[in-house]
């Protein structure tokens, strides 16, 4: 008989309450503040690798302070001065209680180093105070860094940014800034005319133009300084970005540093002054005077000014009064966004035409090359014609026997280069570096430089690609470039439509637009279909790392990224099996 009138067992209520789970409440905390970033403030920003922030905010922090003791030793502490520390003698038990009681209230508040959360993938923030000068503390972590290359002090860390002041990203907050952080460096007592330069960066803000950010800086720098982006004096890096939804921030500070990770030897970087006015509007007796001492001859002139567009370079064919042309090629526009190798393009194209002077290749012959501003308002370089139509123009429309042709061609044509070898010395690199005695003594060095040199261009951008799985790869497969032993001169893009003219009748390899990424390293860079294994692999990545990294900086139509992506991903794994699993 059932008796719904009873209690359940007692071990079926204990079961029952087993499953249903005990809710906890909180009492919420009160006068919690979260660090956040505030005008005036100053910090160091740092990059690391995707979804790594939380590990790298740990890492930096006892970075921080380790290095904190080993440069200000007893003049602070982590959390209290050493005046707080020092009590006297004759102060009571009770005076001694409080300033403890005191000092471990406030040890939170007068951190060093705090971390502020900001909602921006792969960056961090760490808020500074006094006696940390955020500029010279970077700096000497870096200066250790690099005389001590073996010793890697890092593991997710991958650049150090120093901010020297925060402030609003307006008109009014960038002109405050400057006034502070200026005024003492180019305005202070017994300051001499200095050279400086303006290196703005900006994301995801479409407020302020670069322009006008680099015309409004450079007046509160004033006379008697005057602007040199080659041998500048001062550094000036403005950064704008959008780092909350709800704020605009601007930091300016005075120089960029290397990253304290265990990094090659950082390329060289050589800029040149912004456009006083494009070559494509260079009026026609402005050039009158350059041609006529070329070409050693009065009489002639210059009838008219053609320009060649979609190039980095302006490049502008100039048509002489007798009948014949010449070539001018100039510095990139002031609004192009440059990766590190295209800084020294110029000089690395100008080095390159005397090496090809006497060939017979479909090379122009330099007449003239500038590198200062004194004559056009750019650096630029004036050669010989080469005739022709771009063949990016006619590839669509042409049969696939004839593109198989020119193919065939430009295989032959960079073989043909690749017989060149230096005359120097032996060392590998941009012709530019080799020519200035800053190559590299292996084939390896060289590569590691110019993928890192790639790869921190697409950090500053923070471009979503797998940089630790492009390192590792580099680092287990990096012995295949120890086969290389001598230098040949390789063109990188030389096979781009882009850089190719071309006969129309005859279909034949006329002349070649940009050897401004020439090299002494492996020929089979060149033609990465030719080189096998690991090393091919390589090529492959440092190729497809570029065309994705140019993506980003350019924005064109014609752009490649998502085959360059599926590129770098099969050479990935390729590697994977014999080199980084």
């Amino acid at each position: 008989m059932a008796d719904n009138g009873k209690r359940k067992s007692d071990h079926l209520q204990g079961g029952l309450a087993a499953k249903k789970a005990k809710k906890q409440w909180q009492v919420p905390k009160k006068n919690l503040s979260i660090p956040t970033i505030n005008p005036g403030d100053a910090g160091i920003w740092a990059t690391c690798d995707m979804h790594k922030e939380g590990l790298c905010t740990v890492e930096l922090k006892n970075f921080f302070n380790q290095y904190a003791d080993l440069i200000y030793g007893d003049a602070i502490t982590h959390g209290t001065t050493v005046q707080e520390q020092n009590l006297d003698v004759g102060d009571d038990i009770e005076a001694e209680i409080n300033k403890e009681v005191q000092g471990m209230q406030s040890s939170k508040q007068e951190a060093l180093f705090v971390p502020v959360k900001i909602d921006v993938q792969c960056v961090l923030f760490f808020k500074t105070r006094e006696p940390v000068e955020p500029v010279s503390f970077v700096q000497r972590i870096c200066e250790t860094a690099s005389d001590d290359k073996a010793t890697k002090r890092t593991r997710f860390v991958k650049r150090l940014t120093p901010m020297t002041r925060m402030g609003k990203a307006t008109e009014k907050g960038l002109e405050e800034i400057a006034k502070a952080v200026l005024g003492p460096v180019f305005h202070g007592g017994g300051t001499s005319a200095l050279k400086f330069a303006i290196r703005p960066t900006i994301r995801n803000h479409h407020t302020m133009k670069r322009d006008d950010i680099i015309k409004q800086v450079a007046e509160k720098v004033g006379k008697p300084h005057t602007v040199d982006l080659k041998h500048y004096d001062r550094l000036i890096l403005v950064d704008v970005y959008r780092s909350d939804p709800r704020v605009e921030m601007t930091e300016l500070d005075s120089r960029r540093l290397p990253p304290p990770g265990m990094l090659t030897a950082p390329v060289h970087v050589q800029t040149y002054p912004y456009l006083q006015q494009y070559i494509s509007s260079t009026s026609v007796l402005g050039l009158q005077d350059l041609v006529q001492q070329t070409m050693l001859h009065p009489s002639v002139e210059v009838a008219r000014v053609e320009d060649r567009p979609n190039h980095l370079h302006p490049i502008s064919i100039i048509h002489l009064s007798n009948g014949s042309c010449l070539t001018l090629k100039a510095g990139p526009s002031p609004l192009a966004l440059l990766l590190r190798h295209e800084r020294c393009m110029l000089d690395n194209e100008a080095l390159t035409l005397q090496v090809l002077g006497r060939s017979s290749l479909p090379v122009p012959r330099l007449l003239k090359y500038d590198p200062t501003c004194s004559r056009l308002g750019s650096p630029f370089l004036l050669t010989t014609f080469l005739p022709g139509a771009c063949y990016a123009e006619l590839q669509k429309r042409m049969p696939a026997f004839q593109c198989a042709g020119i193919e065939r061609q430009m295989r032959l044509l960079n073989a043909a280069i690749g017989q060149y070898v230096p005359s120097a010395n032996n060392s590998f690199g941009l012709v530019a570096l080799a020519a200035a005695n800053r190559g590299h003594r292996t084939w390896k060095e060289a590569f590691t430089e110019m993928l890192e040199s790639v790869l921190m261009d697409a950090e500053d951008l923070l471009i979503n690609l797998p940089y630790a799985q492009l390192r590792d790869a580099l680092f287990h497969a990096g012995g295949a470039l120890d086969d290389v032993r001598e230098p040949s001169l390789v063109v990188l893009g030389l096979s781009d439509p882009r850089n190719i003219l071309i006969d129309r009748q005859t279909n034949t390899v006329t002349g070649l637009l940009d050897l401004g990424r020439a090299l002494w390293g492996d020929w089979q860079m060149g033609a990465v279909e030719e080189a096998a294994g690991s090393k091919g692999s390589l090529y492959t990545i440092y190729h497809a790392v570029v065309a994705i990294v140019k993506h980003h900086y350019r924005r064109q139509t014609h752009d490649d990224e998502l085959d360059a992506r599926k590129s770098l991903t099969t050479a990935l794994e390729q590697l994977a099996p014999t080199e980084i699993r």
